[in-house]
């Protein structure tokens, strides 16, 4: 049987690996620029401004503009009307763009393009123009969606991959250790009783199990009587 003092130095061996496995892990994802709190944070935000985009696909537009009413034909309520209007435009756009300001990829340029198109549509009081931006604003949510979800499963993949790392270095640090020194397992052969070790010359037992328990012949028999007769 195994001592006691073998079992402990067994285990505190594989923590030992499990500890070196992570800290390794760890200065590899440190070195590859890999942050996985902050990448965690992202996703977080990331499922925030998805339900918020979700909201405004289903349903959401629509309600904003039924909010504003009836659009009116005389000049004054037409200029209010469209003014509000291109502020919930504006606002929905805000709400796409929000991904891109997490993930860095913003473009201040083409937003301000945009907002720059709808104001004047706004003191134009141009009714129609401000009605088919609906149509650009509604396409670019839905590629929103696609790119927060594209950024996720790319988020996902990175953490399996160091996950598999991990495993991996501790699968090679595990035998190089442990075979390295020829205690991977440890078991009794149930026929021979015999202690056995994985990596360690196994010809001897195997012969035992073959050939059987050696064989007395006559002459040790004999010896065996003599020496007790003589006690």
């Amino acid at each position: 049987m195994i001592s006691e003092k073998s079992k402990l130095g067994v285990l505190s061996k594989i923590v030992g690996i499990i500890l070196i496995a992570g800290v390794l892990t760890f200065f590899i994802s440190v070195l590859a620029g890999v942050d996985f709190r902050k990448d965690k944070e992202i996703i977080s935000r990331l499922d925030e401004i998805s339900l918020e985009i979700s909201a405004e696909l289903n349903g959401g537009i629509n309600r904003r503009i039924m909010l504003l009413g009836q659009a009116p034909a005389i000049k004054p309520y037409k200029e209010f009307y469209c003014t509000n209007l291109a502020k919930e435009l504006l606002d929905m756009y805000y709400i796409a763009e929000k991904p891109k300001i997490v993930l860095g990829t913003h473009d201040m340029i083409d937003y301000q393009k945009k907002s720059i198109r709808i104001l004047a549509y706004s003191k134009e009081s141009n009714l129609t123009k401000l009605v088919d931006e609906i149509i650009p604003l509604t396409r670019e949510l839905q590629s929103t969606i696609y790119l927060i979800n594209g950024v996720k499963k790319k988020l996902a993949w990175k953490r399996t991959a160091y996950v598999i790392l991990y495993f991996g270095i501790f699968i090679g640090l595990y035998i190089l250790v442990f075979y390295r020194y020829r205690i991977i397992f440890y078991f009794k052969d149930r026929r021979t009783g015999i202690d056995r070790r994985f990596g360690t010359d196994r010809r001897k037992y195997d012969k035992l199990l073959l050939d059987g328990p050696e064989r007395r012949t006559g002459e040790d028999r004999r010896r065996d009587i003599d020496r007790r007769k003589i006690i």
